[in-house]
């Protein structure tokens, strides 16, 4: 599980060197993660979310499992990565049913969840809104649109300062959303993939920092 796991960590950063260098000048440096990115995305072991599936009527968690913030080199350029791997349980199971992941680099984020990769999860700070196109056929999404909501509802609780982060397939009607804030992380999150199909509204949570 752990060798997999470590695989798409090397996927999602190796996805990412291919884009900074194609755009960015190389010259000796050190790149570093933007310093309210990482405290946005601070969510050390231990950190939990428990939601309803009210697609599937049975409760669902995500839990903080490893963190780890380091340095990478390509072409004499040194590159701040921080990887955080997350695992999905069953709350009826003791079986992992998906491994997510979170690769924080420079300005940016990007999220794996199984077999899928989320390009651009966020994009530098604040998070950068309206539409994004990658080019990607199926099994991985072809764009993500990101707006920004004051205020958020789910259930009888009421959230502040929300991104909505939609990703769509191409030539499907399969699309991913995403409802995140800086203090309770993941809100809500509705997948319609060829892989999942779930609809996860928050319960409870705890975030360590």
């Amino acid at each position: 599980m752990k060798k997999s796991f470590q695989n798409y960590l090397t996927i999602g950063f190796s996805l990412f060197i291919m884009v900074f260098f194609s755009c960015t000048p190389q010259k000796n440096s050190t790149v570093h993660i933007n310093a309210n990115l990482k405290s946005y995305f601070n969510y050390q072991p231990g950190s939990y979310w428990v939601f309803y599936d009210a697609l599937n009527n049975y409760y669902d968690s995500l839990t903080v499992e490893t963190y780890s913030d380091g340095q990478n080199t390509a072409n004499n350029i040194q590159i701040e990565s921080c990887d955080i791997g997350i695992f999905e349980y069953h709350l009826d199971s003791i079986n992992v049913s998906a491994i997510w992941g979170l690769t924080l680099t420079q300005n940016n984020t990007l999220l794996t969840i199984g077999e899928t990769i989320y390009s651009e999860f966020t994009q530098n700070f604040p998070f950068i809104t309206g539409t994004s196109s990658f080019g990607n056929s199926n099994p991985y999404p072809e764009a993500v649109n990101t707006t920004f909501l004051s205020s958020f509802g789910v259930g009888n609780n009421n959230y502040t300062n929300v991104y909505e982060i939609i990703y769509t397939y191409s030539n499907t009607s399969y699309s991913d959303t995403f409802y995140i804030n800086q203090d309770q992380g993941f809100l809500e999150i509705i997948l319609n993939n060829q892989y999942f199909q779930k609809k996860l509204y928050l319960n409870r949570y705890k975030i360590i920092n």
